[in-house]
């Protein structure tokens, strides 16, 4: 019966204008689908680098399966096969890729099981291995004796200059931090969401003010949590499974504290703190550095290069594992480094700066050397204008104050850092990654680095140095010392208690502290020594402007309830005043629109950076920043600021839609809707609102609400060519070609070299053109590949349509659009195995597409697998209910099921939308034919037969029909032209056998039905009617052996079709 619902004969009635819908301007692939691209060649750096970014980005959810995947794949050191420059770069790479993913699982509620986890501890043995024989290659490699054997495989002899003692210390601490971490995991049981909610109940108790804590403050900082004092306790709550060193608890809580940190300030309720939180963990990093420069460990090793690090390596051993001395403070500078990398604050930039000055000068060890050097570097790299000359002269010094014996050894650190910073740098451009280093327009010496933190650890109100802040409800940063005086004030006057700053009302329980007391205390000698520090009193000199009325009124009260008794002046490089100042006056705020307009949008970052500093609470400054953020692809960062405008003013449209644009890049359409109609109902007639929330529904094949919003768009700005581009293309895929033609020539004429305008247009030898001729000029760009492949799809020329489309997912893999045409064309030429393939590989990358669910899921019905094919064609009608083809095949597998009313059902939905669907017609004929209802039946095999006059399958039913209405010579007719489409085909054998039959012409009956049971040799029904003719002939010896051979057949199966003709 399978036969008879068979579509191969009927695979040119397919709609191509419904089987291929063009994606018009080809969005970037979704992170999952670029995650396990990249994890296809791990031996790339460049694919490391980006999996890595991908990782790193908090609001890019990766699924369990693809971090798991990635860990094992990162594990994996056969890629190292050789010993170069460059390898060791690129191990530091893939050792970084490794760990940011394993921080990731270990954040998740992920538990990895005893035997992932033993063999991912396993193959981290062979990165220490290679990692010891670089080491010995670079120590040895100037020898003549080593010179020899370096012509072997094991080192490229590619660059002539071989390096002495070339150490990567980074190398040694990830090696150490992969072994403990994987240490510190068990298999058994997860402590993540205890150990996570421990740390946020202690940064809110060390962070948070209640009311009345906040009325009891005196101003000194002696009620504040101690981090270091405090973060001893949760070491003891933790239970390793394994021995871990002395190092590790204290460090894991650092990066718990760090990522809590980061994931606190992105609930709305702290959004005010997001501003903060470079400078909360900078505050964190300093205490940490401070203690751990007092006790540092093995004081002997004073820039001892002799003691490798590699002698501390144990990882054969979970008994006593051992690490390298101050592995915790050398962790603490990988952080700082790490966010010297990512922050475009000034002030963080030059509190690593001195956080790295004061651990080279403190330390006593060359491990601790080396990372202070490259802290040190890589800001000279990135701001050389603003460090370079001053980090230079500072290297210098401390090398004088050397003696003379450890000055070489110094002399070596400094080239292993040097050396290391230009090969990185030079292996990123190899890989075409943007450099890191960035305009400046500011030339530095210390006194602008100190002006930076000074300006940091002023408080805006009474101009004094201090370490004890708060952040206002309204954003604003201010002392306590100020912020409890002022309250008197208020008091006093009996007044609002608002921030005498903005105006806005105070609330306790939004105010948080905000310590600055380590960076204080260790940079105090400094401030002091540069003059920010005066003892005489000096007066305060208010200015008649205007615009600084609000705090010289401020300073007017304070005095006149001698509330500062003893205000100790501050020499500052810029007017305080400033803070209250129009930003159209400020100097950042005008670099910040030029950089705008040059679309220098790291500059812009870096500008507005400054201004938020100022007037944190500013809608306009916040969604600027974003949007820069947005250009450079740095989504996680643009959301924070548009979160925290949306937070500060819901009823202005911007934020919404600029979140929108995020949502949508990342593929999460529901969300970017939600975004646009919260854009749309501020602001109704936004075109960049109507537009954005048109292309989301194209995208999600919504195409009459995408259709709605381009023609409202298009009657505000009737050229713009964007909604045109996309209008036509809606028009194309509704048949309706003369409308798309107009719109998109129109498009043209504005935007002459649009790709996708040219090429999607019905005139197929015209569009052929358009392509052709971009081709000449691109011959490798994929997009415009998968137009043509498509087109000559359209043009039945299947294989010069596999050819580009072969060539363009060897450029683009993933690109879902053309692999879900290829996987139709395949469909179309009966290569289900090979259409299979890419429909499974397309619907990885986009799981909710619904035409390449409803193809596989025909194809499953091909291959008779119903219950599978039925789960595919449901999924595919959840997501566009109206799709013809997806429920003509439900259809047919509902009467596989004998499921006939649901097969009438989507048969009858199915040809109110395309009545012309052959199949269909067929399918609705053959469920009529089984229930009975032959005249419905006979009407709409009819109908097919109109469209496809030589469907065997179909003449063979109608063949039946008449038979069965007694109309011997049609069905005669109609089963002689069907056994002329397919001659040896047993099932019409045997009907028109029981045709002659009944007209009791047995010797023609006789003939169809020995050539039947050729075919079939055991049917029971052809056995059955040859007996009873050899009967009716006097044939009985034949006739009684039919009836034997009849009885010993085991199983009769009659077919429903058969059960109507006996």
């Amino acid at each position: 019966m399978e036969e008879m619902y068979d579509v191969s004969s009927s695979s040119s009635s397919l709609n191509r204008n419904n089987v291929f819908k063009l994606n018009v301007d080809y969005l970037e692939t979704g992170p999952f689908s670029q995650a396990e691209e990249f994890m296809k060649d791990f031996s790339n750096p460049s694919n490391l680098i980006k999996f890595k970014q991908l990782v790193e980005d908090s609001e890019i959810k990766l699924p369990e399966r693809i971090l798991i995947q990635a860990l094992e794949l990162l594990s994996d050191a056969s890629s190292f096969k050789y010993h170069s420059e460059n390898t060791i770069i690129h191990l530091e790479i893939q050792l970084r890729t490794w760990m940011v993913t394993l921080e990731r699982v270990c954040y998740s509620s992920i538990i990895l099981g005893c035997e992932i986890r033993e063999q991912l501890y396993k193959n981290l043995s062979n990165f220490v291995n290679f990692h010891y024989k670089t080491k010995t290659v670079f120590k040895q490699g100037v020898s003549e004796s080593f010179k020899s054997k370096a012509k072997s495989k094991e080192v490229d002899n590619t660059c002539n200059d071989v390096y002495m003692h070339f150490q990567n210390y980074n190398i040694d601490f990830l090696l150490v931090h992969l072994r403990d971490t994987l240490h510190s995991m068990r298999d058994d049981e997860t402590r993540t969401d205890e150990t996570l909610r421990r740390i946020r109940d202690f940064l809110l108790a060390l962070i948070h003010i209640s009311p009345k804590a906040a009325s009891a403050r005196s101003g000194s900082m002696s009620n504040i949590l101690d981090v270091a004092e405090s973060l001893p306790n949760f070491a003891k709550a933790l239970n390793f499974k394994y021995p871990i060193t002395y190092w590790y608890p204290t460090w894991r809580e650092l990066l718990s504290i760090h990522y809590s940190l980061e994931n606190l300030t992105k609930d709305d309720i702290y959004s005010t703190l997001r501003f903060y939180n470079e400078t909360y963990l900078l505050e964190l990093l300093w205490q940490y550095v401070f203690n751990l420069s007092i006790n540092q460990i093995a004081p002997k090793e004073i820039l001892n290069s002799q003691n490798e690090v590699l002698e501390f390596l144990n990882l054969w051993t979970k008994k006593e594992p051992t690490a390298p001395p101050n592995s915790l403070w050398f962790g603490a500078l990988d952080l700082a480094q790490s966010l010297s990398q990512k922050t475009s604050q000034l002030v963080s930039l030059a509190l690593c700066y001195y956080l790295g000055l004061e651990s080279l000068q403190k330390s006593k060890c060359n491990y601790i050397c080396f990372k202070s050097l490259e802290l040190l570097l890589t800001l000279s790299y990135k701001k050389p204008k603003l460090f370079e000359n001053i980090i230079q002269d500072e290297i210098n010094k401390y090398k004088e104050s050397l003696p003379i014996h450890y000055q070489q050894v110094f002399d070596e650190l400094i080239h292993d850092v040097t050396q290391k910073l230009q090969l990185n740098n030079q292996f990123m451009e190899q890989l075409s990654f943007k450099s890191i280093k960035e305009k400046s327009e500011i030339k530095g010496d210390r006194k602008i680095i100190l002006d930076i933190i000074a300006d940091e650890l002023t408080c805006p109100v009474t101009r004094q140095i201090t370490g004890d802040f708060l952040i206002l409800s309204c954003g604003h940063s201010i002392s306590s010392y100020a912020i409890n005086k002022w309250k008197e004030v208020t008091i006093i006057e009996n007044r609002l208690f608002e921030c005498p700053i903005c105006k806005n009302e105070i609330k306790l329980n939004s105010t948080y502290n905000f310590p600055k007391n380590e960076i204080l205390k260790n940079l105090y000698e400094k401030l002091e020594k540069a003059g920010y520090f005066d003892n005489s009193l000096e007066k305060q000199q208010i200015s008649s402007n205007k615009t600084h009325m609000i705090e010289d009124d401020l300073f007017l009260k304070f005095n006149k309830y001698k509330i500062f008794q003893n205000p100790a002046s501050i020499k500052f490089s810029t007017q305080i005043f400033q803070k209250v100042q129009p930003k159209i006056i400020l100097p950042a705020f005008n670099k910040a629109a030029k950089a705008e307009q040059q679309e220098d949008y790291e500059t812009v970052i870096m500008w507005l950076t400054q201004v938020i500093q100022l007037y944190p609470k500013s809608y306009s400054i916040r969604c600027r920043r974003a949007f820069a953020s947005y250009k450079l692809k740095m989504y996680s960062k643009a959301k924070d600021d548009l979160d925290t405008a949306i937070q500060l003013k819901r009823s202005k449209h911007l934020a919404y839609l600029y979140r929108s644009y995020i949502f949508k890049m990342l593929n999460r359409y529901d969300e970017a809707l939600k975004d646009l109609n919260q854009s749309l109902n501020i602001k109704s007639n936004n075109i960049d609102a109507l537009n954005c929330r048109a292309e989301v529904y194209f995208l999600i094949n919504s195409y009459e609400e995408s259709f709605a919003d381009l023609n409202k768009s298009l009657e505000i700005k009737p050229n713009d060519a964007f909604a045109l581009r996309y209008r036509g293309a809606i028009y194309y895929m509704m048949g309706r070609y003369e409308n798309s033609l107009v719109d998109i020539n129109k498009s043209l004429e504005i935007k002459p070299n649009n790709v996708f305008a040219s090429g999607a247009i019905y005139r197929y030898e015209d569009s052929l053109a358009d392509f052709n001729d971009s081709l000449k000029v691109k011959p490798n760009d994929a997009f415009a590949l998968t137009c043509r492949g498509a087109i000559y799809y359209m043009m039945n020329r299947y294989k010069d349509s596999l050819a580009d489309l072969n060539k363009s997912l060897e450029i683009k893999p993933n690109d879902t659009f053309a692999l879900r045409c290829r996987g139709i064309t395949y469909f179309v030429i009966n290569r289900y195995k090979e259409s299979l393939e890419d429909f499974y590989k397309s619907l990885k990358i986009e799981p909710n597409d619904a035409v390449a669910l409803s193809y596989r899921g025909a194809i499953y019905y091909m291959k008779k697998l119903y219950e599978t094919s039925l789960a595919d064609l449901n999924e595919s009608l959840k997501i566009k209910p109206n799709d013809a083809f997806a429920l003509r095949y439900r259809g047919a597998i509902y009467y596989m099921m004998t499921r006939y009313e649901d097969s009438l059902a989507d048969l009858n939905k199915s040809l109110e939308i395309n009545p012309n669907d052959a199949f269909a017609l067929r399918c609705r004929g053959i469920t009529y034919f089984v229930m009975n209802r032959y005249e419905e039946s006979l009407e709409n095999f009819h109908e097919s037969l109109e469209i496809e006059p030589n469907d065997a399958v179909a003449l063979n039913y109608r063949g039946e029909i008449y038979r069965i209405i007694n109309k011997y010579g049609e069905s005669l007719a109609d089963l002689n032209k069907s056994l002329e489409i397919r001659l040896n085909n047993a099932d019409t054998l045997r009907s028109r056998g029981i045709t002659y039959f009944i007209m009791s012409r047995y010797e023609k009956s006789l003939e169809d039905f020995n050539k039947s049971l050729e075919i079939e040799p055991d049917n029971a029904v052809a056995l059955n009617y040859r007996s009873e003719i050899n009967r009716r002939i006097l044939r009985y010896e034949e006739s009684l052996a039919m009836l034997r051979r009849i009885a010993k057949c085991s199983e009769i199966i009659l077919t429903k079709k058969e059960s109507f003709n006996c």
